[in-house]
């Protein structure tokens, strides 16, 4: 059992199971990945090995100017500096730089894992005739995660401490295995978040501004980026309007608002 698929198996059994009453269909396709504890199918879980070895310092520049490169951010964006609390790169041991290099591997496993399967039910609704007529909006709830449970138990009673050293089998080889229980933590969190300020819980750009990608009819300016504000009461609205639905509330008469 792995979550991502098993919730693919289930909406594109469910969108099967209804397209014969040929109304339209909502499907909320809510993958747990790539949220802590970090865990990805025992075949998948050295795809990344050795891409982040050169350290989150260097990844995290790298992403800045290619990102520059793309158009995605202006070339004068300078990226929020790395926390005071988090160490240099160079400034890590070498079994503090494998760990932290082995669960950034297992975490990009996961976002592809998860782009897989994305792809599987793409597929799915291309053979059924039905994916020119479904509109996707894909995005997150919050910027990148940068809790670290291992660090935060450091921090708690040495019975807690205890209790997550028995319960936990958090050696090198078994990250991302059934039994481990590992983030990625606030130094790749920073390297998700870049140029923004912060990640996930904090009030700052990188905390509360997300990623969103639109496909399908009446999408217009196809491939453009856009900084237009949004939020996710817009997605209800959006998704009436283009099924010809109307809202609950219009059909007692009162005033939706907009």
């Amino acid at each position: 059992y792995y979550s991502s698929k098993n919730l693919t198996d289930f909406i594109i059994e469910s969108i099967k199971g209804n397209e014969q009453d040929k109304k339209p269909f909502f499907a909320y396709l809510a993958y747990q990945a790539p949220h802590g504890p970090l865990a990805i199918p025992e075949d998948w879980k050295d795809k990344y090995k050795g891409a982040y070895d050169k350290g989150y310092d260097a990844i995290r520049q790298e992403r800045l100017e290619r990102q520059k490169k793309l158009g995605i951010i202006g070339k004068d964006v300078v990226g929020f500096p790395r926390l005071p609390t988090i160490p240099a790169w160079d400034a890590l041991t070498e079994d503090q730089r494998r760990l932290a290099a082995r669960k950034m591997e297992i975490y990009a496993a996961m976002i592809e894992y998860m782009d897989d399967q994305i792809g599987r039910l793409i597929a799915d609704l291309k053979q059924a005739g039905r994916l020119d007529n479904t509109l996707i909006v894909f995005f997150s709830d919050n910027g990148a995660a940068g809790e670290d449970m291992g660090e935060l138990i450091t921090k708690l009673s040495p019975a807690a401490q205890g209790w997550f050293t028995k319960t936990f089998d958090n050696r090198l080889e078994n990250i991302g295995r059934p039994g481990s229980c590992v983030e990625y933590g606030p130094a790749w969190a920073q390297v998700s978040s870049v140029p923004l300020r912060m990640f996930k819980g904090v009030e700052a750009d990188g905390g509360i501004r997300s990623p969103l990608i639109v496909s399908g009819p009446g999408v217009k300016h196809e491939g453009d980026i856009t900084p237009s504000v949004l939020h996710v009461m817009d997605i209800l609205p959006t998704f009436l309007e283009s099924a010809g639905v109307k809202h609950p509330a219009d059909k007692k008469g009162s005033k939706v608002p907009s």
